[in-house]
Formats: structure tokens, C-alpha cells, sequence
């Protein structure tokens, strides 16, 4: 079984929580099959492919592209969400040619999105926070946005949900608050 593994971190750091919770998923999937993890990176000159343990650090984003652009203006006013044109079989699969993955498996959802990753292969998603929670929790208390953009995080998170083939969550809560 082939995984295509998009990870924020490198699965074999293990130096905080979220990096643990990173690599105890990497390991588990190591141990049902071969996995192929992509590590998205915001510059060209920290692109790397470790070909022995299939780790690749790959730029997803040119400064100042059209991509670039539509993030930084999401992300002023609607934190979290990110949109990428061109994500999907072919941009994030494409260190790995001629390997058929049978499922990919994304650390977050906004990772998912970005890639466009239930287009790769059935969607696995490791949620950990809600996209919702997580903006209640940094910036609505901030006063960043409001009750409009709050909902509009969770209609973003229920599309990525509802395209995923399995949620993974972290805490038995959240199960009310999915719509999956």
C-alpha cells in the first residue's frame, strides 16, 4: 500500500507535540505500507528530496505569484483557510511519477486544501484541531473577524471534510461538531 504523506514538519522530528503527533501518524503508516511524504516549503532554496526514507521538502509557492497573492488576502481577512490553483495530482504527487498512491494522508486541513489531496487519492485527514476551534481560539478573541467569518471557516472545513474518505480527530468533543 502506497501513502502519499502531507506532513508540516518532518515526520522524524520529534521535538514538540505537534511534531510527535506528525511523526507517531508517520510511523503508523510505515508500518502498513510505503510512505512518500511531502513537506510543503515557502522557498525554493529549502527544497530537499531524501530518496532512502521518500522525504521530500517541496516549494508550493512562488513569492508573489497569483497563489501568493490570494493567501496573503485570504489571510488577512479569513485566517486559516488556504486555496492553491494548481493543487491536486501532478503538483504534490509529482516528486513520485510513477508510484500510484492509494490513499494520501494530510496532517490538517488546510494542508488538505491546499493540495487538493482527495484528488491524489482517497483523503485521509488528520483534522487535530478544528479549523473552526482554531480560529475561535487565536484570532476571534483577538477581535479578528467575526460570527460571517467564523462561519464561513466552518462551510471551508465542511467541504474538506466532506471530500475526505476518513477523519481523524483529537478529541472525543469534536465529534458534535462535525457534520461528516
Amino acid at each position: 500500500m502506497n501513502f502519499l504523506f502531507i506532513a508540516p514538519s518532518d515526520p522524524r522530528n520529534t521535538d514538540n507535540g505537534g511534531n510527535q503527533r506528525t511523526h507517531f501518524l508517520y510511523q503508523a503508516l510505515t508500518n502498513i505500507g510505503t510512505v512518500y511524504t511531502v513537506i510543503p516549503v515557502f522557498a525554493k532554496s529549502l527544497e530537499h528530496i531524501d530518496e532512502e526514507n521518500k522525504i521530500a521538502m517541496l516549494c508550493i509557492e512562488k513569492r508573489y505569484s497569483t497563489a501568493w497573492f490570494v493567501n496573503h488576502c485570504l489571510n488577512r481577512f479569513i485566517p486559516i483557510i488556504l486555496w492553491h490553483p494548481y493543487g491536486g495530482l501532478g503538483y504534490f504527487d509529482s516528486i513520485w511519477k510513477n508510484v500510484k498512491f492509494d490513499f494520501t494522508v494530510c496532517r490538517y486541513t488546510k494542508w488538505a486544501a491546499y493540495a487538493k489531496a482527495w484528488k491524489i487519492a482517497p483523503l485521509l485527514l488528520d483534522i487535530d484541531d478544528l479549523p473552526e476551534e482554531a480560529y475561535k481560539t487565536i484570532y476571534l478573541k483577538r477581535g479578528i473577524g467575526g460570527a460571517l467569518i467564523c462561519k464561513l471557516v466552518r462551510k471551508w472545513s465542511n467541504y474538506i471534510f466532506n471530500k475526505s474518505a476518513g477523519l481523524w480527530i483529537a478529541n472525543p468533543s469534536q465529534v458534535l461538531n462535525l457534520s461528516h
